[in-house]
């Protein structure tokens, strides 16, 4: 059995991940979600950045625009499984709460786990118009020699920024940490090894509220990095902003989160 916390963090340069993205080139031959597996979270992030700025991460996350229940997916992914198993790597699947997932292993080149978005009939309605929207924004990139749709830095951000207010509300002793690491004098890639170090502990130490801290930080570095690297679309930038409560109604703690990545308040 596998489970995450086991995984070590990767980044797009490696053997293993780049074997996992290639994997989900067979889609292209499932009608059922050609075209609808949207590459979210850190392995989107790092697409738009050099190699120098990537932060590891333990997963590639895709967001799968359509209703997709346990069955759906083992029929529709099997394919993505059957490659892994070609290329000697041993599969598991899970069913968690918010994801399907695939874990993928061998002795070699070590763990990784591919993670669908998992959301039924109901759910995907309450939310399609801006999954759709997410997908219609995406950028087509080619990486490991496979056509991917990658979500917009805009569509990536703000779900970041969304759930550190969440985590500044139960954690107001963070400011002070936080405005050290990510000063207006910021160097980046100081920063990027200080967030390795800090998820690598939190990691080790199990404790649940240390990791939300810790993945805080690293969500502001990929913010920070996205900015700097990529850029965003201001109106598109806002146009995400007022899909969300908390990104659109001012808050002490989205205010700090605005200021610290100079996104200018409306």
């Amino acid at each position: 059995m596998y489970d995450k916390k086991d995984i070590v963090p990767r980044t797009l340069d490696s053997s293993i991940i780049q074997d996992g993205i290639r994997s989900l080139g067979v889609l292209d031959n499932v009608s059922e979600v050609k075209d609808l597996c949207l590459v979210v979270g850190g392995t989107a992030v790092q697409s738009y950045l050099p190699e120098v700025k990537r932060r590891p991460t333990s997963d590639i996350d895709l967001s799968v625009v359509r209703p997709l229940n346990y069955s759906d997916f083992k029929t529709f992914f099997a394919p993505v499984i059957e490659h892994l198993q070609d290329f000697g790597y041993d599969t598991e699947t899970k069913k968690m709460n918010s994801a399907f997932k695939i874990f993928y292993s061998n002795e070699s080149k070590g763990s990784a786990v591919l993670e669908f978005s998992r959301r039924n009939a109901n759910s995907f309605n309450r939310k399609r118009k801006s999954l759709e929207r997410e997908l219609e924004q995406g950028r087509r990139k080619i990486i490991s020699n496979t056509h991917c749709i990658i979500a917009a830095p805009e569509d990536i951000v703000v779900p970041k920024l969304v759930r550190g207010v969440g985590t500044l509300e139960r954690n107001p002793n963070l400011y002070s940490n936080i405005e050290q690491v990510f000063n207006a004098d910021v160097n980046l890639l100081h920063a990027l090894q200080y967030v390795i170090g800090d998820r690598a502990v939190a990691t080790e130490s199990g404790d649940q509220k240390r990791c939300e801290q810790s993945r805080l930080k690293a969500d502001i570095y990929d913010v920070l990095s996205l900015a700097d690297s990529s850029g965003f679309n201001a109106l598109y930038l806002h146009q995400v902003i007022e899909e969300w409560d908390k990104m659109r109604n001012s808050s002490q703690e989205r205010d700090f989160l605005f200021e610290l990545v100079k996104i200018p308040f409306k």
